[in-house]
């Protein structure tokens, strides 16, 4: 092997321990933009967790059995029990629309900014999943929400943008 090349590979590897180490700090304590905060009870008087991305400027509820595996731009939401998966993702630009017709594309008022939902199916097995585009009015990031069902609505409900 080239010396430059075993150069190159060490000083990529010691990089890629110190961002990971940054990473597990981070999350030892506690020191990332994103916060789940406790169980409260909701306007019907159910209890949801209050889910906050400081990063995006966005706040949502999600139901407590629901547990979140975070970064500083994206969230994965999992029900553990149902296996109901809600995804969460903030960008500069989402270039990528679904190529979908336009019976399947819709328009949307979410905390009230306009927003586009695409209903498609997941291509393994063919369940139905909704993808959302927003567009934060403030931070000019698009706002992607990807899930389906009940808890799905209901958090696309509770969306305040800060």
């Amino acid at each position: 092997m080239h010396r430059n090349t075993a150069v190159l590979i060490v000083t990529l590897s010691l990089v890629a321990t110190f961002l990971i180490g940054i990473k597990i700090t981070r999350k030892i304590t506690g020191d990332t933009t994103s916060t789940a905060a406790p169980s409260q009870p909701t306007a019907s008087g159910q209890i949801s967790k209050i889910y906050t991305s400081s990063h995006c400027g966005v706040t949502f509820e999600i139901d407590p059995q629901f547990t979140v595996n975070e970064a500083s731009d994206a969230a994965s939401l999992v029900n553990t029990k149902s296996g109901e998966k809600i995804e969460f993702a903030c960008v500069r630009s989402f270039p990528d629309r679904p190529p979908l017709p336009p019976d399947k594309i819709e328009s949307a008022t979410i905390a009230g900014q306009l927003a586009t939902i695409y209903h498609d199916k997941t291509q393994a097995d063919q369940k139905s999943i909704d993808l959302v585009i927003l567009q934060h009015p403030t931070t000019k990031l698009d706002l992607i929400f990807l899930g389906f069902g009940n808890a799905f609505k209901a958090l696309l409900n509770s969306i305040k943008l800060q």
